[in-house]
């Protein structure tokens, strides 16, 4: 009963280590996050724009690591680098309280007056 319980407590150990690469540094959780953004109005919608296309830039950089099947440590570092720094940009964008104004708001109808934002 003991040497059972020891196999499946280093099996438990080694299953990491035969984890898909392809699941590392996965663009999803920063779509997600843009995506809130979007719909809490943290975003607007050139800065969403902006920011999805450096998720696609990333996944396809990704994507070509990935052709041989592995990642290799100096292309796991650059990817992690990578995700890093989108993350903060999403951080940054999401905080910097540009808000997504529709063109058209509606006011008072005295035109010496200026449109509330």
């Amino acid at each position: 009963m003991k040497r059972l319980f020891i196999a499946l407590v280093a099996l438990g150990c080694a299953l990491p280590a035969f984890a898909q690469p392809d699941a590392y540094y996965s663009a999803r959780p920063l779509e997600r996050r843009i995506d809130q953004g979007v719909r809490a109005g943290q975003l607007n919608r050139h800065e969403a724009f902006r920011l999805t296309q450096m998720v696609r830039d990333y996944q396809r950089q990704r994507r070509d690591y990935l052709a041989d099947g592995r990642l290799s440590g100096w292309e796991r570092d650059r990817l992690q680098r990578r995700y890093d720094e989108l993350s903060h940009r999403i951080r940054s964008a999401r905080h910097d309280r540009q808000r997504d104004r529709p063109y058209h708001r509606p006011h008072d109808g005295d035109p010496s007056r200026p449109m509330p934002y």
